[in-house]
């Protein structure tokens, strides 16, 4: 894999990229070049006309901001940016950067944070980056909100309340019918969508991992307060929806998820990417980084092409598994999948195994990366200007622009 263009994928924690931004094909050999439309950074803007840029993207005056994600926070931060239409995004506010219960707060703020309310969605014009105006807004206490205390013994008894890795979704639905989805924790949160449009702002529970007090209580998440659904992508439609959520981290059990539903209302796990070679092992440690939303791959390589489609992601790593770690293909097979170990008493779940030789018609998997296959180190340059294979931490697939060659 070689992204000829990564200097445009801004690593910058207030950087925007239009949501549909296929930047990694899972087997691909070929080069994908990655071109934003447009972006907005801290420091300035590309494509988007002043009047246009958002308020609360600016630049902070060097003050020591604690992060608390409880909708106080002086650092402004996102959740995602997703693709809703043809016509329109939707920019995930996690904080807006201004502490409302601040009594002294400047009038124009105020109107600021107004307009920019923490946990809320902004509808934005897809074509030019202007912001529309708030198009659904969440609680900060969802949880509570809906009767579950996250700190209670039945609930997980983790120690606090705050919801810092807020991620958000939509399902594939129909124009006006898309399922929202929302993380809080170890919960993952579903949103119906109001007569009219929009959502409405109570929500329903559709995944609750199983931390102590839950179910089996086997997850452990390397001390509770640390689990959390740092990734969440989903795809398809009432009973059809499938939902990839993972912790992003290497703590304890945090390994990516595949939840699958039988009304469209109550997911339960159907597999798991064995992203650290330990069997996925729910006590035991996950590596950090995103995970591809599973596609499946037609076998369009050579072999026979009725055989069953192979279910495949790519996971990406973190720098704190080194400097030459680059993502790597889990396969599970539908025909003959490879069962959960006993010790993750989930005997319904498949296990997404590492699995980069050629495979059911599969090309041999390929990243190309700073010092691995003959390719030289040099620090100044690589994930700058070449390279980009090391230290990835999000990546997506699609399968329409794999490649043989």
């Amino acid at each position: 894999m070689k992204l000829i263009e990564p200097t445009k994928i801004m690593k910058l924690k207030n950087t925007l990229l239009p949501a549909v931004l296929s930047a990694a094909a899972m087997q691909c050999a070929s080069a994908q070049e990655v071109t934003p439309k447009w972006f907005q950074h801290i420091n300035g803007s590309f494509g988007v006309a002043e009047a246009d840029k958002l308020p609360i993207l600016v630049k902070q005056d060097g003050t020591d901001y604690l992060d608390v994600y409880n909708g106080t926070s002086g650092l402004d931060t996102y959740a995602n940016l997703i693709r809703y239409d043809a016509t329109r995004l939707l920019l995930g506010v996690r904080e807006n950067g201004i502490d409302e219960s601040d009594a002294s707060l400047p009038p124009e703020k105020r109107a600021i944070a107004e307009a920019y309310p923490d946990r809320s969605l902004i509808w934005i014009d897809a074509e030019n980056g202007k912001p529309l105006g708030i198009a659904w807004k969440e609680s900060i206490t969802a949880a509570d909100d809906i009767g579950i205390d996250v700190t209670a013994p039945n609930h997980g008894s983790v120690p606090n309340k705050v919801n810092f890795t807020w991620r958000v979704a939509l399902d594939d639905g129909a124009p006006g019918e898309r399922v929202l989805y929302s993380s809080f924790k170890h919960l993952i949160l579903r949103y119906a969508p109001k007569a009219g449009g929009g959502w409405e702002t109570t929500p329903t529970v559709a995944y609750e991992e199983q931390l102590a007090g839950v179910g089996d209580g086997l997850t452990t998440g390397d001390q509770a307060n640390n689990w959390r659904f740092r990734e969440l992508h989903v795809k398809g439609s009432g009973t059809n929806t499938l939902i990839l959520g993972g912790g992003g981290t290497w703590r304890a059990g945090q390994h990516p998820q595949i939840l699958k539903t039988t009304d469209g209302l109550n997911f339960v796990p159907a597999g798991r990417v064995d992203n650290r070679d330990n069997g996925a092992r729910r006590n035991d440690y996950a590596l950090g980084g995103m995970t591809s939303f599973p596609i499946e791959v037609p076998n369009t390589y050579g072999g026979d092409a009725n055989s069953p489609k192979i279910s495949v992601v790519s996971a990406a790593f973190y720098p704190g598994t080194g400097w030459q770690a680059t993502p790597n293909r889990y396969t599970s097979n539908p025909e003959n999948p490879v069962p959960s170990p006993a010790y993750n008493q989930q005997p319904n779940v498949a296990i997404y195994a590492r699995n980069e030789s050629a495979y059911g018609g599969l090309p041999a998997y390929s990243w190309e990366a700073a010092g691995k296959d003959g390719r030289p180190i040099d620090h100044a340059v690589d994930g700058v200007t070449r390279y980009d294979g090391n230290w990835s931490t999000s990546i997506a697939a699609d399968v329409t622009i794999s490649s043989p060659t």
